[in-house]
This record gives structure tokens, sequence and C-alpha cells, in this order.
């Protein structure tokens, strides 16, 4: 979903990358230690992540948006919370998922702008979608 040059203009190194299997997909995720900061993504190719999004709720913050043209929620904790997860409609039925964490983040960056970068980067490489 990234190259390693997407995750190196992230602020990440690719050679930190970590899979792990989840019940239905794979996560992937970079950190950098002296920064302090993670960012994970996970695709969702069979399942709609996103209108579990809606139907779940489960975070204080709850925000839909766009993005590219691509239907999104913002999720934090709290408003100044160090992390931020963005679910992002991809397809009909299929989504993905970022969460940046950041407790040494740069001035003027929150996790939330460095989610949604993250966010238009991906949704970037993707093919457009079917004209109906």
């Amino acid at each position: 979903m990234l190259t390693d040059q997407q995750v190196i203009a992230l602020g990440l190194a690719p050679t930190t990358a970590r899979i792990v299997d989840l019940p239905g997909t794979r996560q992937c995720s970079w950190s950098d230690e002296e920064q302090r900061q993670t960012l994970s993504l996970a695709p969702w190719a069979e399942r709609d992540l996103l209108v579990d999004t809606y139907r779940t709720r489960q975070l204080a913050v709850f925000r839909p948006d766009e993005i590219a043209g691509a239907p999104v929620v913002y999720q934090q904790s709290a408003p100044s919370a160090p992390a931020c997860t963005i679910t992002a409609g991809a397809a009909q039925g299929q989504a993905f998922e970022t969460t940046w964490y950041s407790l040494g983040r740069a001035a003027g960056s929150t996790p939330c702008e460095s989610a949604r970068r993250t966010v238009e980067t991906v949704l970037s490489n993707l093919p457009p979608a079917p004209q109906k």
C-alpha cells in the first residue's frame, strides 16, 4: 500500500516494517523510536470496515470527513490524544485503517495530520474506481 520512498516521505524507515497477521487481514507497521512515533496500516478487502466503524463508534472523538473524495472517519480517545485512527472507504465493501501514534511529534504536526497524509498517499496508489 506504500512504497519505501513513501514511507520515508512520511518520516519513517522502511527497514522498521513489521507485519502482523490479524483475523481477516495483515497489518503493517513502521516505527521511529527516536521520534517516538508509529504508523500502522491494515487493508480490509473482504470487510466493510467503514460501515462497521459507523456502527460501533468506539472512541470519544468520531469525525466523518472525506480525503481525496473517499469517505473517512477520524477517531481518537480524546481531542489531544497521541494517537489518531482514520478508517477510509477504498471501494464498495473494502476499506483500510491507519493509526498514527506519536509522543514526539514535530512542531505543528498532530497524529491526525500525519494519519491524513498517510491516507492521501495510500489513496493515490489505488487504481481509479470503475465508472458506473
